[in-house]
């Protein structure tokens, strides 16, 4: 198919309308004058391509927080308030809960402290419902079926 009707398509005339289009086509560049001057002085002074990238690179923002674990778990005892017996593993029957993402969706592992029974179930999503649901109906399941 000719781009311009009524012509026959030659190779070296659209090569040359090609480069002719190009030439005269406004050029952007990221590289501006100032960045340009900037790269060049930190260079003198002895910075590597690779300080002046990360000087110049894009700055990223640190994630921010929906909110803390802590405050949607009722009822939730922290780590530092534990009893010394299950750090020391004196007692049998204490587990510990940990959701985990992995690429087929979200698991809840169960571990218990003494004799390492590894629990682990998957779960839609890591709502704070659907986990304590799981972890329940697994333990529960464990009591029944022990």
């Amino acid at each position: 198919m000719n781009r311009v009707e009524g012509r026959i398509y030659c190779a070296h005339t659209a090569h040359q309308h090609s480069v002719q289009r190009s030439s005269t086509a406004k050029k952007t560049s990221k590289c501006h004058d100032e960045v340009k001057v900037l790269t060049r002085s930190l260079l003198l002074i002895g910075l590597s391509p690779e300080q002046i990238s990360g000087r110049m690179g894009k700055t990223y923002r640190k994630g921010t927080k929906v909110s803390a674990v802590a405050r949607l778990i009722s009822n939730r005892v922290d780590i530092s308030e534990r009893p010394s017996s299950v750090d020391d593993k004196q007692e049998v029957g204490h587990w510990e809960a940990d959701t985990v993402y992995g690429q087929d969706g979200y698991w809840v592992t169960l571990v218990k402290r003494v004799s390492k029974m590894l629990l682990t179930c998957r779960v839609k999503n890591k709502t704070k419902q659907a986990v304590t649901e799981l972890s329940m109906g697994c333990l529960s399941h464990m009591c029944h079926t022990a």
